[in-house]
């Protein structure tokens, strides 16, 4: 078995606090989506009487999600930087760990639409008036950012597990045992 020097930068107990701290954001995150539009939207919508006065609440609350995403994203960078998985192995842990980060770019791609998609959503949103200026595009525009959501959701749970996979495996690229 080929032995691999470990990562100068990183030490044991930096690269289990960063593997910790970035699971955390990354499902505290895609929890908190989830349980937003799947209870806070519609439960919204029923208590305040209309989609349109949920949808304000939503359009408040938008930029701390993503916010918060931005958050898991850079977590999930620093610690594939600081880990002794690295792209210079063979073998699964190689793969699991180009795959990482593949997901953690694409989450960064997804962010940055969902901004540009957000301000163009907004553009057609009048909160003073509680009204929707163009419904046939807001409604196209949110769509899009509904779809963008959705994919961002998954890829969020394949990234949190292909993390977990290559940081049990190790280096080794065998199974870790825990205890």
């Amino acid at each position: 078995m080929n032995q691999l020097e470990p990562n100068p930068r990183c030490q044991p107990w930096r690269e289990v606090l960063l593997r910790a701290w970035c699971l955390i954001w990354l499902i505290g995150w895609q929890g908190g989506f989830a349980f937003y539009s799947g209870v806070v939207v519609p439960l919204g919508a029923e208590v305040l009487g209309s989609d349109l006065e949920q949808g304000l609440v939503t359009r408040a609350v938008t930029p701390w999600l993503n916010g918060i995403g931005w958050t898991a994203v850079v977590s999930t960078l620093a610690a594939l930087s600081m880990t002794s998985w690295r792209p210079s192995m063979s073998g699964p842990t190689a793969r699991s760990w180009k795959t990482a980060v593949g997901f953690t770019l694409y989450l960064m791609v997804t962010l940055m639409v969902l901004g540009v998609l957000y301000r163009q959503v907004d553009q057609y949103v009048d909160p003073v008036n509680r009204q929707i200026l163009d419904y046939d595009t807001f409604y196209a525009l949110h769509r899009v950012y509904l779809i963008v959501s959705a994919s961002q959701w998954l890829s969020t749970l394949v990234l949190a597990s292909v993390l977990t996979y290559g940081w049990m495996r190790g280096e080794e690229g065998t199974p870790r045992q825990i205890i």
